[in-house]
């Protein structure tokens, strides 16, 4: 009887696990079903577990002294395992709270990369220069996290320093041709999208310029920043306008 009922529940956990698959991914859940997996494990384990001490209880052991040895051992793994409990905790913080998934591009630390794996250990993540890290998961949960792969545009912030000897006519024709040019540009949001003499310093005129290109295809967002490179380039050149002079910077500084 006890293994006809601990195989009838040891089912029931599979039955509801396959359940919980589907309403996840019917939800756009995907990261909460790999959390199913080690979570069932767990519950047959328990199952398991009880349907032995019944048995144990059947042959005329006592169940109290064995629960008691149990404690005891368990609490002695419990504090040899306290490292990965924490990690098991922070796979379970990272699938719920989900600041990064698989696949997300992201920056942690001094560190950009790519996630490919959330396990109960640790965070596999590929960098750019295609080396793998690994990182615990208390750890990598406790980090600073950019999700690059969330933003909806890509900035445009070219570090304009023009030189301080700029006739004032000049430098306002550029930054009206600039503003245009960004204007009139498809793949530049409208919104914000701003050109502004910003102020001064002893060696050069700070031009503020924010822009966004509408995309999140880097490749494109490539393509566009050099086509505007080579146009502010132009612009420069035809209202007389020179790129200030970085040995000034250290001669005044």
């Amino acid at each position: 009887m006890l293994i006809a009922w601990a195989w009838v529940f040891l089912r029931s956990v599979d039955i509801a696990k396959h359940r919980l698959s589907e309403r996840f991914i019917a939800q756009e859940k995907p990261q909460a079903v790999f959390l199913l997996r080690p979570a069932s494990n767990v519950i047959k384990m328990l199952i398991v577990i009880i349907a032995i001490l019944l048995w144990f209880e059947n042959l005329g052991f006592s169940a109290t002294t064995l629960l008691a040895g149990l404690g005891i051992g368990g609490l002695a793994i419990a504090l040899a395992a306290q490292k990965t409990v924490e990690n098991i905790i922070g796979a379970i913080t990272l699938y719920v709270s989900a600041p990064v998934r698989i696949g997300s591009l992201c920056k942690f630390g001094a560190n950009v990369g790519t996630i490919e794996e959330i396990g109960l250990r640790a965070t596999r993540i590929r960098t750019l220069d295609r080396s793998v890290i690994y990182v615990a998961n208390a750890k990598f949960v406790d980090m600073h996290l950019e999700n690059i792969s969330e933003r909806e545009r890509i900035a445009f912030r070219p570090n304009l320093m023009l030189s301080a000897q700029t006739k004032q006519v000049d430098l306002q024709s550029f930054i009206n041709a600039c503003k245009q040019l960004l204007d009139d540009h498809e793949h530049i949001c409208a919104d914000p999208c701003r050109v502004k003499f910003k102020g001064f310093t002893p060696w050069a005129l700070q031009i503020d310029v924010l822009s966004y290109v509408n995309t999140t295809d880097f490749a494109l967002y490539m393509e566009v920043i050099e086509e505007l490179n080579m146009a502010i380039l132009g612009l420069l050149n035809e209202h007389n306008c020179e790129l200030a002079k970085p040995e000034l910077a250290q001669l005044t500084s």
